[in-house]
């Protein structure tokens, strides 16, 4: 009989999967904030990269947080084959067996990534770059010079995304788009994040469940602070993703084009949250959101304001249109108007639209607060 030694087998396996996760980083070019992300994820502790010329490293927490520091006393350093320094940081000094495994191919895979970006000081200031990219404050030549070291010429086409959710979740839409092509580049701004991406979004694309997306038209580079303003704008109509798989109706109103908006904009540029929450129309909406089968409701209702008739709706959102006819009329005596008339259809897509903002707005006044 042969003598088991699982401990060994599961050694190797565990080395495998890090030589397959950080040689898939490299086939696909990942940047230097998701390499020092997958190698704290793995690690379990805070991995960081220093540069020559850099006065603080770019560090990565196992939560994906990025922040900027040098490495502490009990940290396990290794020096950089692009000039530098790259390491590992544990609270404690006991160190994983697997840690000079992670070393070793972060150096890999990050100083391919930092000579392909032309310089170390390039890479480690991608979020920067694309801060200056969509700042309108910015010069035209600064904005021009970040474009280029992005890869993308200022006369490119390029369309400025937005998006909440997760690290998680932006990562299944930034796959999604490199797997069909594109050139991606991500940051994040004020607890959003932004993505430009050169090219149309591929049909199929797919939205976390929960998650919204907007989307500027495609634009010149150069113009890039437009396009985020735009795609900002039009995140605070979106409606939160309900499948994980493309592609949208636009009445999902899911992965939301600024361009498809119009005037609409407006009420969101000029009416103040308050006066939102105080029309009696979105209180009402409220009510029936508060109640036993709330979301389904508003699904309805969203289905009903979008389409010219019930059986449309009910064909939208795989019902029966005698169930949305009994919810319309649940509905109708609450708002106190009737739903299915011309007018009244527009009122109901209004009070609608006035809550999504509502609900953007308040979103947005927490998202400050968590950052304060």
């Amino acid at each position: 009989m042969h003598a088991v030694r699982p401990s060994l087998d599961i050694a190797l396996d565990r080395a495998l999967e890090v030589i397959k996760e950080f040689d898939v980083l490299l086939v696909r070019g990942a940047t230097i904030d998701t390499v020092l992300r997958t190698a704290a994820s793995r690690a379990g502790c805070i991995a960081g990269l220093w540069t020559t010329g850099a006065l603080d490293g770019r560090t990565a927490a196992p939560d994906g947080t990025m922040s900027r520091g040098t490495p502490g006393p009990s940290a396990a350093t290794c020096t950089l084959g692009a000039g530098g320094v790259i390491w590992l940081e544990r609270d404690q000094l006991i160190a994983d067996d697997l840690d000079a495994l992670i070393l070793d191919r972060l150096d890999l895979v990050a100083t391919v990534t930092l000579r392909s970006m032309g310089s170390a000081e390039t890479a480690l200031s991608e979020a920067a770059l694309i801060e200056v990219t969509i700042s309108a404050t910015a010069d035209e030549a600064d904005r021009a010079r970040a474009l280029r070291m992005l890869g993308y010429s200022a006369a490119a086409e390029l369309r400025v995304l937005t998006c909440d959710g997760s690290r998680r979740q932006l990562d299944s839409v930034v796959e999604q788009l490199r797997a069909a092509g594109r050139r991606v580049h991500t940051a994040e701004i004020g607890a959003l994040w932004v993505i430009l991406v050169d090219g149309d979004l591929p049909e199929t694309l797919g939205v976390p469940i929960g998650v919204r997306l907007a989307t500027s038209p495609k634009t010149p580079g150069i113009t890039a602070p437009r396009a985020w303003m735009e795609a900002g704008l039009a995140l605070e109509f979106a409606l939160p993703s309900t499948r994980h798989t493309g592609p949208y109706r636009i009445e999902e109103a899911v992965i939301l084009e600024s361009n498809r908006i119009g005037c609409v904009t407006l009420l969101a540029q000029h009416i103040p949250m308050d006066a939102m929450a105080e029309a009696a129309e979105v209180v009402a909406l409220d009510q029936l959101a508060g109640a036993p089968g709330g979301t389904e409701m508003l699904r309805t209702l969203e289905a009903v304001a979008a389409t010219e008739s019930l059986r449309r709706a009910a064909s939208t959102i795989h019902m029966h249109h005698n169930s949305v006819r009994t919810r319309v009329e649940r509905a109708e005596q609450l708002l106190d108007f009737q739903l299915t008339e011309p007018y009244g259809r527009v009122r109901l897509m209004t009070a609608l639209t006035l809550r999504r903002l509502r609900d953007a707005k308040l979103r947005a006044r927490e998202r400050l607060q968590h950052l304060q």
